[in-house]
């Protein structure tokens, strides 16, 4: 059954991530309206800049489960790299438990602010003004799911013979060897 959720779950992501793409094309082109239609045609548009602000929060909030589902988000591993393998695996853990908590907590809030905005009908400030919980909804949606991620991370098996994965993804990226002098390729 919980394999059945969290493949539920990666559909639902895999959908936001695109949505999250169409968001980001929609602002290219609402950009490239408001520049032609102010410089080309001296008419500048009043719903370009309300909508290029919405469709920021939903491309960042509906990509974010994305990028938690594969493990892209920011993390400071300096630390955890220098630590034995078993001791990494477990400051990981750790670190995904206040992740969950974060999240969800986060989730929390906003979804009480999603129920506040809806029963007093409280609208964005602009030249075209939404419902406010239109896009609250938004960022509600998108920490429930990331805090999902990091609980399935929590649980996940590990290999603790393996080196800390953002060491090798370093030195993968950089096209060096892990301890290699010359870095750059100067001699």
């Amino acid at each position: 059954m919980l394999q059945g959720i969290k493949s539920a779950h990666d559909k639902v992501t895999a959908l936001s991530f695109i949505l999250s793409g169409v968001a980001l094309a929609l602002i290219t082109l609402s950009y490239i309206y408001q520049v032609v239609a102010r410089f080309g045609f001296n008419s500048p548009s009043s719903w370009s800049g309300d909508l290029v602000s919405y469709l920021l929060v939903a491309m960042v909030f509906l990509g974010f489960p994305k990028i938690t589902q594969e493990k892209r988000h920011i993390a400071v591993s300096f630390l955890t790299e220098k630590m034995s393998p078993t001791m990494a695996t477990q400051v990981g853990r750790a670190g995904n438990i206040l992740a969950v908590l974060a999240c969800v907590s986060a989730a929390w809030f906003s979804t009480q602010e999603n129920i506040y905005q809806f029963i007093h009908n409280i609208s964005t400030m602009g030249n075209h003004p939404i419902p406010k919980w239109w896009l609250s909804v938004i960022i509600s949606y998108s920490f429930f799911s990331a805090g999902l991620y990091f609980l399935y991370s929590v649980f996940a098996p590990h290999d603790d013979t393996e080196l800390p994965e953002t060491k090798q993804a370093d030195t993968e990226m950089a096209g060096t060897e892990p301890d290699d002098p010359d870095p750059v390729g100067v001699e």
